[in-house]
């Protein structure tokens, strides 16, 4: 039920109940005919906040304010009156006139959360709260894209913007930053009229299916406030691009999303450059007489265009493709400061050395003519973190060229296993048996090798042999490190006496 037809259900029930000529019984079971509730088990949450009829008091619609959504309270007057319908002996004269006043109460809270776009403003504007919600379609948002931006103008001048900050933390999940500056007063008043002028006259909904949503709090001089809605999108007529450009130039924030989704990246990512070198590795052929594969791509927002060249031997290939502002939109997705860094350097020591060098140098350039380069190994985690991702739409764009070299995701895709990372151990219990996956600490431990292993659900001790190794990126372990089980030790005498029927034959 969009937040207009809950207004409008609200207010029709909340003057049906304060009839007290009418019904209260009848009122009751007619609400559970005519409306078909969203969510019964949150209901039943909130209504377990109030065992008993609660007495309705100012400090009672502040709370259910702060508490419920329009939704909700209309679920949880559904469960009320199913309750009173379902009670015996039904409710007395004065337990239904306070049932009637906890009623009220609900559907009046009910009625002004979904007042959103039906009162329009009035007064002199004190406050404006301003919630902008983008919306990532049709794939899940990206680490690092910013989603939830909330401003708050007052009147004096004083600005408080809030955003998500991109990447996660180290416990997996979105810390928020916070910037509060003063502006002008005449900046901020002259936005807050504006505001006023736009929302004092009655607004139909205004929602687009694949786009964002912003939500406005209005506070006027008198501390009453007024609520609207809508998506982030430029309008009918334009109206709502010509109010975002006019806040984002008044606060000096042009990533701000506001009401539409035309926010600009605050140093935006110009130019990115990539060079790849690529060789097999032949044992006994000289360096010199294997072949070695050169590419160079390069996105520029300034010519809108993509150019990519490659070079074996006597093989070359280059071409250069524009895309009239899809280049640019393209790289301001990618344009906060750190995201092409190269992430901390890890172990150069690979468990088992690539039959390849695959090299790459990438560097990025800002607005500003600042500058990040990253180079390394063209692996998974000697890349930046959002490389995948880039790469990937890069190629959606050059379909000629998505199979082979830099754009093959086999190579940038891929995590090498290093020395450092975990290993895994599958072990047989018998000859040719059924194998498990143990994890050890040990590096010299090879396969053939019998070793102490906890088994069962009871981890009594047994005896296993080890028919495989490998070592595991963290993020390709088979396995989840902390369900698996840890190889305590390889077999000694003593093991094999207290374990073993009969000591197996020495292997020669």
């Amino acid at each position: 039920m969009f937040p207009r037809k809950q207004h409008l259900f609200s207010v029709k029930w909340y003057t049906a109940f304060s009839d007290r000529s009418a019904d209260f019984l009848a009122l009751a079971g007619k609400y559970i005919r005519e409306y078909d509730p969203l969510d019964d088990t949150s209901a039943e949450i909130f209504l377990s906040d109030y065992e008993t009829i609660p007495k309705v008091d100012d400090s009672l619609q502040e709370a259910l304010r702060d508490s419920g959504t329009p939704g909700l309270l209309l679920d949880a007057l559904y469960l009320c009156c199913k309750q009173i319908q379902e009670q015996n002996p039904p409710l007395s004269g004065d337990e239904q006139e306070r049932s009637r006043q906890w009623f009220l109460a609900l559907l009046d809270c009910a009625a002004y959360l979904s007042s959103e776009n039906t009162v329009p403003f009035c007064g002199t504007p004190q406050e404006m709260t301003l919630i902008s919600h983008r919306a990532i379609l049709p794939c899940l948002p990206e680490p690092w894209e910013e989603l939830i931006q909330t401003l708050v103008i007052e009147q004096a001048g004083k600005v408080s913007f809030c955003y998500n900050a991109p990447m996660w933390n180290a416990q997996g999940t979105r810390s928020t930053c916070q910037r509060e500056f003063m502006i002008e007063p005449t900046a901020s008043q002259t936005i807050l009229q504006e505001l006023a002028a736009h929302f004092s006259v009655p607004r139909e909904d205004d929602y687009v299916f694949d786009a964002g949503d912003w939500a406005l709090k209005l506070t006027n001089t008198a501390g009453k406030s007024f609520l609207f809605s809508g998506s982030m999108w430029r309008g009918e007529n334009g109206e709502n691009s010509q109010l975002s450009q006019m806040i984002r130039t008044l606060v000096g924030i042009r990533s701000l999303n506001a009401f539409d989704e035309g926010a600009r990246p605050e140093n935006a990512l110009r130019r990115v450059i990539l060079t790849h070198t690529f060789q097999p590795v032949e044992e006994g052929v000289p360096e010199s007489c294997q072949a070695k594969q050169n590419e160079h791509l390069i996105i520029d927002a300034a010519s809108e265009s993509i150019e990519y060249s490659f070079n074996r031997g006597d093989i070359r290939l280059s071409f250069q493709s524009e895309f009239p502002d899809g280049v640019s939109r393209l790289l301001d997705q990618y344009s906060m400061s750190g995201l092409f860094c190269r992430p901390a350097s890890l172990h150069s020591d690979f468990a088992e050395p690539p039959f390849y060098v695959s090299e790459y140098r990438l560097t990025a350039i800002y607005e500003d003519g600042s500058q990040q380069t990253s180079e390394g190994f063209y692996e998974k985690r000697e890349l930046p973190t959002c490389f995948a991702s880039f790469m990937g739409k890069i190629a959606v764009r050059l379909k000629q060229c998505i199979s082979f070299g830099i754009f093959d995701s086999s190579l940038y895709g891929q995590s090498l296993p290093r020395r450092t990372d975990p290993i895994y151990c599958k072990v047989a219990f018998t000859p040719g048996g059924k194998t498990y996956y143990y994890r050890t600490e040990d590096d010299s431990l090879e396969e053939g090798d019998e070793v102490v292993v906890p088994a069962g659900k009871d981890d009594h001790l047994s005896i296993a042999e080890i028919t495989e190794v490998n070592y595991f990126p963290p993020d390709s372990v088979p396995f989840p490190i902390e369900k698996t089980k840890m190889i305590l030790r390889r077999c000694t005498a003593e093991d094999y006496e207290q374990l073993s029927v009969q000591k197996p034959p020495v292997r020669l």
